[in-house]
This record gives C-alpha cells, sequence and structure tokens, in this order.
C-alpha cells in the first residue's frame, strides 16, 4: 500500500549513486587563490581613498621581516616601506617547543638564506609562507620571529609600534582556527567544513558552513583571544582563512567564497565608528569587547590593547596602566556595571593592579556618564595628576598633550596645539564647557587665584566671552589653571611605581539608601545617595557590585573620604525618596528667553520619553504665553523651586545655571598617612561640595 507521505529510506547502494551523481563542491577542501588574487586587487584598484587609508607613522627601529623566497629574517632599513602581510594567528596554550622562535642567540643566524628550514618552522607559519608565495607576496611579518623574544627591550619597542606594523601591513592573514603547530586548514590539511550541494528527489540540498560573523563573534578560536582583537581592528584590508571557506574584509565590502558580499560599512571592525565622539569613550567601547576575550598571560593585559590606544590618539606609549595619558582624568571615571552581570561573586577587586586602573576588576565596566543613572556630561579636570619617571629621578605629569607630546612642549611652543584646527572642533562648544570650569575655579576648587569675576559680579554671556578671548581651546585652560607641579621631588615612600599622586580636594560625607529608578518594574542599581552630616542630599555614588562590600553596617559608618577630580553637568536631580528625576530649567522657573548660561539641549522627560509639550521657542515667544505653573503641575518634582535654585548659581543678572555643575568625586579609602584607593565614583552638586569645606591634601592614589 502506497501512504499519503514520501517514503524517503533508499538502499545504502542507490544512496550511494545518487549521490555521486548529484553532489557538487560550491566550496572545496582548498583555498581558491585565483579569488585571493581578484579580492586584494580589486579593492587596491577600485575602491580609492575609502580602502587605502594615510599610511601614516614609521615602523620600529629594528623592524624585521620575513623573506619567503630566501627562507630567512631580514632587518628593513629606517624609513624604508616594504610592502608586506601581517600574520594573526593563535599560539597556542602548550607549543611545540622544539619549534623555532627569535632569541638573542639566533637572531643573526636566522638571517642566513634559507635558515627557517621547513622542519624547524611551526606549521601554521610554514602555511603562511606558502600562503604569501601563492599570492604573490614577498615579506611575511611573524610575531615569533620578528620580535627577539628573550630580549625585553626590543619586545617593549615592537609592541609599542604594533599599531603602525597593522596599520601599515598590505594587508593581514587570519587564521581563524586551531594554534601554531595544527597548520591552517585549506593549505596543509583538508578544510573540515567544505560547503557541498546535493540533489535529492530533484530538491537541492546545501550545507550552511560557519559564516563570518559567526566566526569573528566568537565561533573560533582566534575570536576569543585577547591578543586578536587589535589585529582585527587596525589592518586597512583581511583575509580570512578558516575551516568553512575563505573571506576578505575592507572598508568597502566583505567578501565570501561562496561568493556572498557584504557592506563593509556594517563590520564591527571599525576603529573608531562614531568620530564625534570623545575618544574615551571610543576606546571604552573597544575595551569593553576586549576584556570579553582572554589572555594566556595576564602580564599582557596593557599591551594586548595598547595598539587600539596608540591608533586612537595618534602616538606610541598612549596607555598609562590601561588608561589613556591623552584623557586620563576623562578615563578615571568608571564604574561597576552590575546591570550586564547577571551573577557577580567574590570581592569586586582582584588586587592584582592600581586600584584606579579598570585592570582592578574582573567585572563589567561603564562609564560615569554612560550608566544610564543620570545624563553626566564631562567638563574638565580639577587635579593635575603625576606619578614618578621611570628612572625615579624626577616628577612628570601623567597627562600628555595632543599626539602624546609632554606639557613642556606645548609650554615652549603656545602655537604648536592644533586641536582647535580639528574639523570636529567647536570652539561655542569649548568655552560652555569651560564656564563651568571656571565657575568650579572661583569657587576655590583649584588651588591658586581665579582671574575670573565671582558669577554675581557678571553675566553668563560676558564670562563666556572672556572665556573665548582668553583661550583658544580646553588644552590652553589647562595649562593656565593646572600646569604647576604642586609636589618637586619623588616621595621616598613611594608606594609603586603605578601610583599617581596629586594636591586634592578632599571632603567628608555620608552615605544613605540605595537609589532607584522612577519606573518600578525595572532593576534598582543599587547605588547610594551622598548626603552631608545633616542629612541633606548631596549627589549620588554609583556602586553598582555587592561586592564592594557597602553593605548596611558600612554605611552607617559615620563619614567617609571623597576627593574631587573634575566638574561636569548634570541634568536629573536625587530626590529624598531615592528616585533620579530629570529637571529642565522651566523647573526653575527660569525668563523664557535662551540665556541659561550653556546653550545645552533639552533633556528627554523621564517618563513620557519625550520633549515636554509646553516648552516653549525661547527665540520668538513672550514669557506671557507660557505658564510656568502648568508646566510643573504636569512634570512635579518632590523639590520646590527654591530647593532646586540652592543646586546652582545665579549671576549678576539674575539668571540661573542650568544644567546643575557638578563634581565628579572618588571615594577613597586610607591606607597610609597619604595613601589611599580608590573604592568607587560619582558626583556631588557644586554647591554642596562647597558647603562642605573641602580641604586640599596631597593624596597618593595607589
Amino acid at each position: 500500500m502506497v501512504g499519503s507521505h514520501v517514503n524517503w529510506t533508499w538502499s545504502t547502494a542507490g544512496k550511494k549513486k545518487l549521490k555521486q551523481q548529484c553532489r557538487k563542491v560550491l566550496v572545496g577542501s582548498h583555498v581558491n587563490w585565483s579569488l585571493g588574487w581578484r579580492w586584494l586587487d580589486d579593492c587596491l584598484e577600485n575602491h580609492g581613498a575609502f580602502c587605502t587609508r594615510e599610511r601614516a607613522g614609521s615602523l620600529p627601529v629594528g623592524f624585521r621581516l620575513i623573506d619567503v623566497d630566501r627562507r630567512c629574517v631580514v632587518e628593513t632599513q629606517a624609513n624604508s616601506r616594504h610592502e608586506f602581510v601581517a600574520l594573526s594567528y593563535v599560539w597556542g596554550q602548550q607549543t611545540d617547543p622544539t619549534r623555532l622562535f627569535a632569541t638573542k642567540s639566533n637572531r643573526e643566524r636566522l638571517k642566513i638564506d634559507g635558515s627557517l628550514s621547513v622542519l624547524d618552522l611551526p606549521k601554521t607559519v610554514e602555511d603562511a609562507i606558502e600562503a604569501c608565495r601563492q599570492l604573490g607576496e614577498v615579506y611575511l611579518w611573524v610575531d615569533r620571529f620578528c620580535i627577539v623574544q628573550d630580549d625585553l627591550e626590543d619586545k617593549a619597542r615592537q609592541i609599542s609600534a604594533m599599531a603602525t606594523i597593522y596599520s601599515l601591513a598590505k594587508f593581514a592573514l587570519i587564521i581563524t582556527d586551531g594554534d601554531s603547530d595544527s597548520g591552517i586548514a585549506g593549505i596543509s590539511r583538508e578544510r573540515t567544513q567544505g560547503q557541498m550541494c546535493e540533489q535529492i528527489a530533484g530538491f537541492d540540498f546545501i550545507s550552511d558552513p560557519t559564516q563570518w560573523r559567526e566566526i569573528i563573534g566568537g565561533a573560533s578560536v582566534w575570536s576569543t583571544r585577547g591578543w586578536t582583537y587589535q589585529e582585527a581592528i587596525l589592518p586597512q584590508r583581511k583575509l580570512y582563512l578558516s575551516e568553512s571557506q575563505a573571506f576578505f574584509e575592507c572598508a568597502t565590502e566583505v567578501v565570501h567564497e561562496r561568493g556572498e558580499i557584504e557592506q563593509g560599512m556594517y563590520s564591527p571592525h571599525g576603529l573608531n565608528t562614531f568620530p564625534w565622539n570623545p575618544r574615551y569613550v571610543t576606546f571604552y567601547s573597544h575595551l569593553k569587547k576586549y576584556r570579553k576575550r582572554s589572555l594566556t598571560n595576564r602580564a599582557d593585559v596593557y599591551n594586548a590593547i595598547d595598539g587600539i590606544a596608540s591608533a586612537l590618539y595618534g602616538c606610541s606609549q598612549a596607555l598609562l596602566s590601561g588608561l589613556p595619558r591623552q584623557e586620563f582624568d576623562e578615563a578615571l571615571l568608571w564604574c561597576l556595571d552590575a546591570h550586564n552581570d547577571e551573577n557577580p561573586q567574590g570581592p569586586a577587586f582582584n588586587g592584582s593592579s592600581p586600584s584606579w586602573s579598570w585592570s582592578s576588576t574582573d567585572r563589567e565596566l561603564i562609564l560615569l556618564d554612560d550608566t544610564n543613572r543620570m545624563p553626566i556630561d564631562y567638563c574638565d579636570t580639577l587635579t593635575a595628576w603625576n606619578r614618578i619617571s621611570h628612572d625615579g629621578k624626577y616628577v612628570e605629569s601623567v597627562r600628555t598633550m595632543p599626539a602624546g607630546k609632554p606639557l613642556s612642549h606645548f609650554q615652549e611652543n603656545q602655537d604648536s596645539c592644533s586641536c582647535c584646527r580639528d574639523w570636529w572642533f567647536n570652539a561655542k562648544r569649548d568655552a560652555e564647557r569651560l564656564l563651568f570650569s571656571v565657575l568650579a575655579w572661583s569657587q576655590g576648587c583649584i588651588n591658586r587665584p581665579c582671574p575670573f569675576a565671582q558669577p554675581h559680579e557678571t553675566t553668563w554671556a560676558a564670562m563666556r566671552a572672556e572665556i573665548r578671548a582668553r583661550w583658544s581651546c580646553r588644552h590652553r585652560y589647562w595649562l593656565e589653571a593646572l600646569q604647576d607641579v604642586t609636589i618637586s621631588s619623588p616621595s621616598p615612600s613611594m608606594p609603586s611605581a603605578s601610583t599617581v599622586f596629586a594636591s586634592v580636594q578632599s571632603a567628608s560625607f555620608r552615605l544613605q539608601g540605595s537609589v532607584q529608578r522612577v519606573e518600578p518594574s525595572q532593576r534598582p542599581f543599587n547605588d547610594l545617595r551622598i548626603a552631608h552630616p545633616d542629612g541633606q542630599l548631596a549627589g549620588l555614588l554609583v556602586v553598582g557590585d555587592p561586592g564592594l562590600g557597602l553593605g548596611p553596617e558600612i554605611i552607617a559608618k559615620s563619614k567617609f573620604e571623597f576627593i574631587a577630580l573634575s566638574i561636569g553637568t548634570s541634568s536629573s536631580i536625587v530626590l529624598p525618596d531615592g528616585q533620579i528625576k530629570l529637571i529642565f530649567k522651566w523647573d526653575m522657573a527660569l525668563h523664557c528667553e535662551d540665556e541659561p548660561g550653556v546653550a545645552a539641549s533639552q533633556p528627554l522627560d523621564q517618563d513620557t520619553q519625550a520633549q515636554p509639550e509646553s516648552e516653549p521657542d525661547s527665540s520668538n515667544t513672550p514669557e506671557c504665553q507660557w505658564d510656568p505653573d502648568k508646566y510643573r503641575r504636569c512634570h512635579p518634582t518632590s523639590l520646590s523651586v527654591e530647593e532646586l535654585q540652592k543646586l546652582t548659581f545665579r549671576d549678576g543678572a539674575g539668571k540661573l545655571l542650568c544644567p546643575l555643575p557638578v563634581v565628579n568625586v572618588m571615594m577613597v579609602e586610607r591606607t597610609g598617612e597619604n595613601s589611599v584607593r580608590r573604592i568607587s565614583v560619582g558626583w556631588i552638586y557644586l554647591t554642596s561640595w562647597i558647603r562642605a569645606e573641602p580641604k586640599f591634601v596631597t593624596v597618593f592614589l595607589e
């Protein structure tokens, strides 16, 4: 009897014969090198400037390459420009100890023709040499042979130039699977996931091999290793060789060996996808992805991300214990982010790094101005951090200026700061931020006389005009306000080389119960309210993790020490019941004229996620056409207008400053007479900070 469904049961011999007749190989077991040639030529000849970034930078002293024809290591001359391929691969946990690598004892011998014997090379390196031959490339850079592994000076020099090396490579050859001893799929061994098409009963069945986005997103060994992250970001072009097929990526497109094409603009491999963002924000976005990968040697935690920082900031040695030196003060404002760490266990800090560095914790991170707890905008630093030089003989500033140049360069060459000529520079925006910095300076937050009048003696408009006339950019402000090093000689009791120190303002505050979102359906932040000894609210401390150890018995302690880091602005307030509420200038009964001291965009109402319906056009709407009382009835806060006005400043014309000026602070714990360690960061209203009568002290931040 014949049923209602097809019977798919065939004899083994019948299926074998059918497969022989109908099977088609779409992607073979070995690399199709003709496609590789075509992809590279098309990018180089047809994609134009979009795929050919300016090849800036110079290769380091002692830069070496493998000559694949002569099978030896060659050392390039200074300023020479060889076209070369850079290999990106995984060394592996237990590599064959008999395999060759560069050392002090053999580096001269490796320069002899034929010294790189097939028997001595790791199989993956040998296959990479074969790939270069197939693609007509003469020079190959492999860290194992081009960096002298037991020469600390050479290793540091070459690693610090990693951004330049990968950026100047013609393309990176990326081996996504296996390790240094396994060889490359599609070259010395067959692929394990070749794509096949079989026709069965008139239907085509096509196998679906691992895709490019899966491979770079965690489905390959290569995508899980820390060192390979910057090797995916920095090259202009990348040729991936995987167990399934080859892929070619450039800024224009991603091409699959099986013929599929993706738009390159959607690749996650952009160095600076949003160039209008501050660079430290971009750096931390890379850092979050990088920290999800693993490192065999924890000592490489900074080295393996240094290339990203060097490329972003346009200089070598851009990091100090993982923080960008050009934006050190901004980068200090990182927090633990328990929202993305579902099951935090154990202590929040690992004790193996300076407390002020992100490397001191293995938990999820987020920036203070990106916590979704409140809109905080960074203005500028209030502190000049210093450190002891490597030779221990003198004090130097932690912060560097554009392109990594030291402060002395800008002190001696007053016109050499070019940031105000960059396309993204906005003089008005800079002046608006500096308005808050100058305000803090006038209130005594910087330990030197302020050249500006008190707010009640002038107007916000006049102060902005004076700021723009005095300084062309924020760097000039920094040099005038904070360039003096207050600690002139090294301390004999310096705890460690990673300690930074400064003269900072310090004040004591209490901690109160947790801070919550307005929406009851969302998870609480478990952050803490900062308050004066009399109980008046002063700000917010980002906790985000029970591993900090700030339990009820700790919170009940009388006072905690906070140090001032920088000045910022906030468009939100912490209410007495622990909720966070966004505010508008209308909440403070300001005039409708757009003269609040800073031309900031109005924040979204947190309940409706829309602009206030009754907000007027301040350029042409008379004040009488808008009812502030009606607005406050629709958008109530738990503070009166008088209480709100205590959180900001008024100029000589009676204008209140909005958004609210806040001091970005760090809660610290004393470990010695002058030594402290970081607990967490947060913010305190500038008016509340001044009310606490802070004192200038010297602290050594461990």
